[in-house]
């Protein structure tokens, strides 16, 4: 079934000029109001950050959070991040950092010889997710494998397939999500990175099913000059956002689904290093390719209040010992008022 809010995308690669985006406006390059002004805004975190969720309620419309690392690490601030930013009604994606040396012991045709189920990176990955309220998953490519950094281009692009395929058979509502087009799903890397992998993606979404849409990218660049600024968050609206329309020089500014634009360069109110919890943090700001009001459309996402919370994990095995363990307690109890009468 044809997914009908990606149908403007079908069969268009991301590294081609995409004319019919619907959610962008035009605006003049040298506008003094920043072009992104009405786009949904957002942050992503990890374990370095301390977060006062409620200072952030109506200032944020999302946020991406980093959940794992190579096959060895979960971060822990995953779940607490996660459920913090869902108490204040925005909905959460979530980021792995990978780690293409995990598979170069085993050279090129790595995939055929590591299956699924001894992937470690893959099953860190799913452990870190399960049962997580998440709307989209990001492959964090930065690494760039030793010594051919085309090894980290050709080994992601191997890998993300399997996660496809893990993703769709998950028994949670990241898998419901997932297969209705609900579900963000891609790649966060610089252009360095993305213009290398730009044969390689394209040929991977030739790939897929034509009813399927491209990769999701999440784009890093950076239009500030260096150096932290620590501001407030409504002077960060009103003067410090893009002024530049140029997000990347990959074939169109509106390739992109989300762009990270400030780096480190900002420290805001609500975000503190998660050592000290009382020194701000720099914290990295992100836009959707869209407004709020879109972005939440595109993902069944009723602001302020989900449409499809998670369930509740119900441990049946965990039940049945319990239930075991009453009635012997109670064929005690029988037994000593019997002895007692």
């Amino acid at each position: 079934m044809i997914d009908s809010r990606h149908s403007y995308r079908m069969n268009v690669s991301p590294f081609s000029v995409v004319k019919n985006w619907p959610f962008k406006r035009s605006v003049s390059a040298t506008s003094t109001i920043s072009p992104y002004a009405d786009y949904a805004l957002g942050i992503d975190v990890s374990r370095y950050q301390y977060v006062n969720y409620q200072a952030l309620k109506g200032i944020i419309d999302f946020a991406i959070c980093k959940c794992s690392q190579g096959s060895w690490w979960i971060d822990p601030l995953f779940s607490v991040h996660v459920q913090g930013f869902h108490d204040i009604g925005i909905p959460v994606m979530a980021y792995h950092y990978w780690e293409c040396d995990d598979y170069l012991q085993y050279g090129a045709q790595w995939y055929d010889r590591v299956p699924p189920d001894k992937d470690g990176q893959l099953l860190n990955l799913l452990h870190a997710l399960d049962h997580k309220n998440i709307y989209g998953l990001f492959m964090d490519s930065e690494q760039t494998g030793n010594p051919d950094p085309m090894w980290s281009v050709t080994a992601l692009c191997n890998f993300m397939p399997r996660l496809d395929v893990a993703m769709r058979t998950k028994t949670d509502t990241q898998a419901a999500r997932f297969n209705s087009g609900k579900f963000f799903f891609g790649d966060y890397s610089g252009e360095w990175h993305y213009n290398m992998a730009k044969t390689q993606y394209m040929a991977l979404n030739a790939k897929k099913a034509s009813n399927d849409r491209p990769y999701d990218i999440w784009s890093a660049k950076y239009p500030y000059a260096t150096g932290a600024v620590t501001t407030t968050w409504e002077n960060l609206k009103s003067n410090l956002l893009p002024a530049t329309t140029a997000v990347s020089s990959l074939g169109s500014p509106n390739a992109w689904t989300f762009w990270q634009f400030s780096g480190d360069k900002f420290k805001l109110p609500g975000v503190f290093n998660s050592e000290s919890m009382t020194t701000l943090s720099a914290v990295d700001l992100n836009f959707f390719n869209g407004t709020k009001t879109a972005l939440y459309k595109l993902i069944g996402f009723a602001e302020g209040n989900e449409e499809n919370p998670e369930p509740p994990v119900v441990d049946t095995e965990l039940e049945e010992r319990v239930s075991v363990l009453e009635t012997k307690v109670d064929k005690v109890v029988t037994l000593f008022n019997s002895w007692n009468k």
